[in-house]
């Protein structure tokens, strides 16, 4: 869910990486949690929702014991149903903890904050003598001149 994933980028937050909501407006934080904020952010996202996904199987598990004790009581089809449930909710959390494990692994495919804005100020290529040193805060003066 893309809204859950600003959220936990903005969750996980930490660092250096604070300081990138300081010219950020209130209104527009969320938009901009929308792409990968760093690397150090995107995996502490991965490690939040593999943890919370660890913890809902080792909750299940302990639960399927409980059912099982419990089930005695209840119909053939009623405990055929809720064992069926919970290895549906079992298979959904392994395949988010796969999912998160595989973008770990691809995170060299991301483009991070600090790559968009290097290249939102054109920042992002080799500087050469023939570019010129054009800067709107020397007001034309070549570096070392007052």
């Amino acid at each position: 869910d893309p809204a859950m994933v600003q959220f936990l980028r903005l969750l996980a937050l930490e660092g250096a990486d604070l300081f990138l909501l300081e010219p950020v407006f209130r209104n527009e934080v969320i938009d901009f949690m929308g792409l990968p904020v760093s690397e150090t952010n995107e995996l502490a996202v991965g490690k939040i929702v593999s943890d919370l996904c660890d913890k809902f199987l080792q909750d299940l598990d302990e639960g399927r014991d409980n059912a099982e004790k419990h089930a005695a009581g209840a119909s053939a089809r009623a405990s055929e149903l809720a064992s069926s449930v919970r290895e549906g909710e079992a298979k959904a959390m392994r395949a988010a903890m796969a999912w998160w494990a595989r973008d770990a692994e691809l995170l060299n495919l991301k483009e991070f904050y600090q790559e968009r804005r290097l290249k939102d100020l054109n920042l992002d290529k080799p500087w050469s003598p023939e570019d010129g040193v054009e800067s709107s805060f020397s007001a034309g003066r070549a570096p070392g001149n007052a």
